[in-house]
């Protein structure tokens, strides 16, 4: 069984008929169209019966189809489908009711999708799985809730990863600043099924093959419960984790399997990777790409004057890309638990703005739960409310905000005094005189010497232009 995806519309942007097609005519096809010959061949020699077809509008997805006829070409002039003659019969397996504009690879009238490690054959896999129930809806494994009754700064914790309704959340954003207790979370959960020392009581609930059931220690009777649902189940990438050695593992490992197994030219398996990275990393704007490996197998990129240079010569941002964004793709990933530290680690900000949705994605395909620890104001914007849970010390313990104040497209200086309690934005001495230049209008002394000091002061600092000066001047005149 191969994976497929297809345009089935004639050459009209306004086209809208596909679904008619397919429920009243089971058959997908393609017409005649220069430079088409290689995609027509492909769909009369390669495509076989029993292959998967995902019909598509651009990034629309529209159904998931089962190919049940050989090739078939007809002359017969039919007014509906008279743009494609080449024709296969199809049986529906779903049409997507909801209007969605998520599939990764928007081009191509007819594209193979052979790489288990891509977006475009993840989103077809899943939605397969999904229609057909197998065992990859069987194995899901999530937290709902976490409680710890002692370890470290933790005592008598609780936090809560459901949504509203109840249902687990796929992705977290633990926020606060540091020292606040989320890498030390993660740590604790990352192992759990393996530390011998723990004190008191604590459990994790969690969401396993449609149930609700609870992972128990107790030091004090000495008791473990359900431990073992837990095991290999949990990826922890920590804020050093580079993994460098692994991805270059898993990058040969994957051009070994095109070249030998699927019999691709080395030419051809490079050009794969290269296109899987573009659509990855689509809209980051990367400025490499896979170049190749040399005789000793060592793995090669190149810029855009075409220099070559070895994964350690990368910036620090794109190997924090590669290393654990990319490593995750080439994983064995999907049905985990994956723990995240500092994703935001060496990243410009721009590429913060995008890599939440990138791991949304990831854990929505591959049936993940994904935790994120971090203190980038972009992740945080990026995520909504619901996903996000602050830590924060109180009285030398960790405490979590449950319901924090609306996140999603926040500004940053919101995120940073309400979300994670930053008192002041700007450095502590600027922050102590606007604090005074305040206290001095509202008590109707802005004609003072003090005032005029400090005004002047602030001006010389920051500039007549500044918004919080132009603001205090409005209720100062």
């Amino acid at each position: 069984m191969t994976y497929w995806h297809m345009q089935l519309h004639p050459d009209d942007k306004h086209f809208g008929k596909e679904r008619d097609i397919l429920t009243q005519s089971s058959i997908i096809g393609l017409g005649q169209w220069p430079g088409g010959e290689g995609q027509i061949d492909q769909f009369k020699t390669q495509m076989e019966k029993g292959d998967i077809v995902l019909i598509k509008r651009g990034h629309q997805p529209i159904a998931l189809v089962k190919v049940v006829g050989d090739f078939e070409y007809s002359e017969i002039v039919d007014q509906t489908l008279d743009w494609f003659p080449n024709r296969r019969k199809i049986e529906v397996l779903e049409i997507m009711e909801e209007i969605r504009n998520d599939f990764p690879q928007p081009r191509m009238t007819l594209q193979r999708s052979t790489n288990r490690f891509t977006p475009t054959y993840q989103y077809i896999d899943t939605w397969y799985h999904k229609v057909m129930h197998s065992d990859f809806y069987q194995n899901v494994l999530k937290i709902n809730k976490i409680h710890i009754d002692s370890h470290k700064h933790f005592k008598n914790f609780t936090v809560h990863f459901t949504e509203t309704n109840g249902s687990p959340l796929s992705i977290i954003v633990l926020a606060g600043i540091n020292g606040s207790g989320k890498t030390t979370l993660l740590e604790y959960l990352a192992k759990y099924d393996t530390s011998p020392k723990f004190k008191g009581e604590d459990y994790i609930d969690i969401y396993l093959n449609g149930k609700n059931l609870s992972i128990y220690r107790d030091s004090n009777k000495k008791k473990t419960k359900g431990i073992k649902e837990l095991k290999n189940k949990i990826m922890y990438l920590p804020a050093t984790f580079e993994g460098r050695e692994d991805l270059e593992k898993k990058i040969r490992r994957y051009i070994d399997e095109l070249m030998f197994e699927k019999d691709y030219k080395a030419s051809d398996a490079y050009k794969e990777l290269q296109d899987n990275i573009n659509e990855i990393f689509e809209g980051l704007s990367l400025n490499i790409c896979f170049h190749g490996l040399n005789k000793d197998k060592q793995i090669f990129f190149k810029n855009v004057n075409e220099e070559k240079f070895e994964l350690d010569q990368l910036s620090t941002g794109e190997k924090t890309l590669l290393s654990k964004v990319l490593y995750l793709y080439l994983s064995e990933a999907k049905n985990k638990i994956i723990l995240i530290d500092e994703p935001e680690l060496s990243l410009h900000p721009n590429w913060q703005n995008r890599i939440f949705k990138l791991y949304e994605v990831f854990a929505e395909k591959n049936n993940n739960q994904i935790i994120l620890a971090t203190h980038s104001p972009h992740i945080i914007a990026s995520a909504g409310s619901e996903s996000v849970k602050v830590l924060k010390i109180e009285n030398g313990f960790v405490e979590v905000i449950e319901e924090s104040n609306q996140s999603y497209g926040l500004e940053f200086s919101k995120i940073l005094t309400d979300i994670m309690g930053v008192e002041h934005l700007r450095p502590p001495e600027i922050a102590e005189k606007f604090d005074e230049v305040k206290k001095l209008i509202i008590s109707n002394e802005s004609n003072t010497q003090r005032f005029k000091q400090l005004w002047d002061e602030l001006v010389h600092f920051l500039g007549d232009n500044d918004l919080d000066l132009q603001l205090l001047k409005l209720d100062k005149d």
